[in-house]
């Protein structure tokens, strides 16, 4: 029987059936088909559809390395990487080094019995091997005439040489030993040390200051300037020299008075020779050949009697120095005396 009032599905196609149910207003559940008991003022509510849980995908092992790989520290990945470039450069170096070296080896030869003898016979220039190859002598040679070496010329062992060697320039990085060195001009810009005896044939020139720990012997020695620090001990003679000393007469020879000096401005003597009517007064003025810085110490002495039994004086500056007499000096008397100068 068909309800009044409510349309049929005649095809059947309804998605309510029998198990369809709805959700009331009050929260309760209730069945839709032709048993169900909702009212039409019944207010249908949708159903909720209900949480599921979902399903997660397994994990893979290249998720592990991805976001281990992403939380590395990007200072140790460069690191990394640049050791990495580092060791293939050094890889490609080396490599390339042993083909250098293996490309640019020298091919070493020696001289087989038909070179040797086509050099003996041969009186001009003969070519043995080529620049890149070495020439192994074994035996032991000689070179009866010049030899020239365009280029450097290395010696692994000692060189001895019978004669005289000629040598625009050399140069010793090392310790050198030389039982006999003759040399036209040697330069010396660092110290050196002699050891032995040193024998100069000319003159020495020393531009500075020289130092001598031990005794010095010298047949001559002539100096501008000495300063002696020490006592100094003379076992011969003293010898003055220097330029000679000028003289002026004075008033106190008289009539027909003569003077001489003899000597040099450190040392001499004065002869005196008075003439008639002598007076009191200076026998000579003495001048130095070269003046003194200062006024100089002046020593007289008397060498006889007459000379001592006058009553004498000397006045000095740093020109000359006068020898003179308070008292009358015997006419016709001749006298003398000796002087030393010292600044």
């Amino acid at each position: 029987m068909e309800q009044q009032g409510e349309p049929v599905d005649e095809n059947n196609n309804s998605l309510e059936g029998s198990s369809t149910v709805v959700e009331t207003s009050d929260g309760s559940v209730a069945p839709i088909g032709p048993s169900s008991n909702i009212s039409p003022d019944t207010e249908i509510q949708p159903l909720q559809p209900t949480e599921s849980p979902v399903s997660v995908p397994p994990i893979k092992a290249h998720h592990h390395l991805f976001n281990f790989v992403r939380h590395l520290n990007v200072y140790l990945l460069s690191f990394i990487i640049i050791l990495i470039i580092a060791i293939v450069i050094a890889i490609v170096a080396i490599t390339n080094s042993h083909n250098s070296t293996a490309t640019t080896t020298t091919n070493i030869s020696a001289l087989t019995q038909s070179q040797l003898e086509k050099i003996a016979n041969n009186s001009g220039t003969t070519s043995v091997g080529t620049a890149n190859q070495v020439l192994n002598i074994a035996a032991s040679t000689i070179f009866g005439g010049q030899v020239l070496i365009k280029q450097d010329l290395d010696v692994a062992g000692s060189i001895k040489i019978g004669g005289s060697i000629n040598l625009p320039a050399i140069s010793v990085l090392g310790a050198g030993t030389f039982q006999a060195l003759q040399t036209s001009k040697l330069t010396v810009t660092g110290d050196s040390g002699l050891q032995g005896n040193v024998n100069i044939g000319q003159a020495l020139t020393v531009a500075g200051a020289t130092t001598f720990s031990g005794a010095v012997s010298a047949n001559q020695l002539t100096v501008q300037t000495l300063n002696l620090n020490g006592d100094i001990v003379i076992d011969h003679h003293i010898d003055t020299g220097g330029l000679t000393p000028t003289r002026t007469p004075g008033d106190a020879l008289g009539n027909g008075g003569t003077v001489s000096v003899n000597g040099s401005d450190t040392a001499g003597a004065i002869t005196i020779n008075t003439g008639s009517s002598p007076a009191a007064g200076c026998f000579v003025s003495v001048t130095f050949g070269k003046a003194f810085n200062s006024t100089p110490s002046i020593a007289i002495t008397p060498v006889d009697a007459a000379a001592s039994g006058l009553a004498y004086y000397i006045t000095r500056t740093t020109t000359n120095f006068s020898v003179c007499t308070s008292s009358t000096p015997p006419a016709g008397q001749s006298f003398g005396y000796d002087y030393i100068a010292i600044e």
